[in-house]
């Protein structure tokens, strides 16, 4: 013959549920553009209060400044093509499905 059981209702041999922890994890890449065009900007103006007698430093910045817009320049074209590519894509494919259905 078994032993009585305590009813569960009061709790003394229940587990207790694992605690659920879940940190959302989400990269953004315009952001950490942002941040970082942001921290060379304040960089850039730092410098420009603090007079130097170099013209060096103030080529470097500018020289910094123009390769990463045409860099911008550059994905943004490469893009656009790439999107053009996709699009005659989908109406060949758009096309060839007509044909196929209506003739």
């Amino acid at each position: 013959m078994q032993a009585p059981r305590i009813p569960k209702m009061f709790g003394i041999y229940t587990k207790k549920p694992s605690q659920f922890e879940y940190t959302p994890r989400y990269y953004d890449e315009r952001k950490e553009k942002l941040e970082k065009r942001i921290a060379q900007i304040k960089k850039e103006v730092e410098n420009e209060k603090i007079p130097t007698n170099t013209s060096e430093y103030s080529n470097s910045a500018y020289q910094s400044r123009i390769r990463e817009d045409w860099q911008n320049n550059y994905s943004r074209r490469n893009n656009t093509g790439m999107i053009n590519k996709r699009v005659i894509i989908y109406i060949g494919i758009l096309l060839a499905l007509t044909y196929y259905l209506f003739y």
